[in-house]
């Protein structure tokens, strides 16, 4: 069938995120940290073919990347 053609599967892949938050005594002061895609994996937002438009070479398959390991701080201060 068409969903068992190796040209329209993506490998699965399994990411994972982590925030962590301190706040002072006062809650004047928040500190957030978080990582985005700890282990750093790759794998597919998304994942087209065009088997009805073939290059010179074959079908044409079109992917787009799930972002990579990105780590950041936000400090808020109420007042």
């Amino acid at each position: 069938s068409l969903f068992n053609n190796p040209l329209y599967r993506s490998p699965s892949f399994t990411t994972g995120d982590v925030r962590v938050l301190w706040r002072d005594a006062a809650s004047r002061y928040t500190m957030i940290g978080f990582v985005k895609n700890v282990t750093d994996e790759v794998g597919f937002g998304s994942s087209v073919a065009s088997p009805t438009s073939p290059t010179a070479v074959g079908a044409r398959r079109q992917v787009s990347l799930i972002f990579p390991r990105t780590y950041g701080v936000e400090l808020q201060y109420r007042f």
